[in-house]
């Protein structure tokens, strides 16, 4: 069973898979070029930034920067292959180093955050 801290970033992740899902024809364009990719981003780094508090404070924040990035990043490729398994969707690895460049965005804000944080405390 999963504790309370990890329901957050599990949530988030079958979020993700269940949005991308969706068949591509029942995607609306919203008519703006890689809008896919900031999408990608945002969602890796919202990802990233909720898998770092379920971790909690660590004494080695650089070390668990780099687990997360490279969990999120793999996260990112299962999906990427996923989608190639949904009509009108394809993996892509621009959409993959969209998700890669998120999740290490998302967990150096978090890290920053919180140093920011203990400093005002």
């Amino acid at each position: 069973m999963i504790g309370r801290r990890w329901i957050l970033p599990v949530g988030w992740a079958a979020l993700i898979l269940a949005v991308t899902s969706i068949p591509g024809s029942a995607v609306p364009d919203v008519g703006v070029e890689s809008t896919d990719k900031l999408v990608d981003l945002l969602l890796c780094a919202a990802l990233r930034a909720l898998t770092m508090r379920a971790l909690g404070a660590s004494d080695r924040p650089a070390r668990l920067v780099i687990v997360v990035t490279v969990a999120v990043s793999i996260f990112g490729a299962v999906d990427e292959m996923h989608q190639l398994l949904v009509p009108g969707r394809s993996g892509d690895i621009a959409d993959w180093l969209a998700d890669a460049i998120g999740g290490m965005t998302g967990a150096v804000l978090f890290t920053v955050m919180g140093r920011r944080s203990e400093e005002a405390a």
